[in-house]
């Protein structure tokens, strides 16, 4: 996770977005902006294949993860969605695609029939 803190003067800012300097200023009130990057992933199913590193059949996971902007430890903005297959023995983790999510959910409706 990246977490950037900036601590603004709020008379300096004002300062600077009008454009004029004035002689010694007082302090004011400090602003306070605490925002970042996380990615949250959850796992979106289970595939029973074997692995090209381990080469024994084995369950992978297939997970879908979502990287966020954040303002105040508070996810507020979705900016990327990637897609992965890892296995569950050797831990060897391949990019896959957004058509993983659809197969899986088709593969899901397939077996409650």
């Amino acid at each position: 996770m990246v977490l950037l803190l900036f601590l603004f003067p709020i008379d300096i800012v004002a300062k600077i977005i009008n454009g004029r300097v004035v002689g010694p200023h007082k302090r004011g009130g400090d602003m306070l902006f605490l925002f970042g990057l996380r990615r949250k992933a959850k796992v979106l199913g289970q595939i029973d294949q074997s692995c090209s590193k381990c080469g024994r059949q084995t369950v992978h996971s297939a997970i879908e993860s979502q990287r966020w902007f954040t303002m105040f430890f508070i996810p507020v903005i979705p900016l990327a969605k990637s897609y992965a297959v890892r296995c569950n023995l050797c831990g060897l983790t391949l990019t896959g695609s957004p058509e993983l999510k659809a197969q899986l959910s088709s593969r899901a409706l397939a077996a409650k029939a």
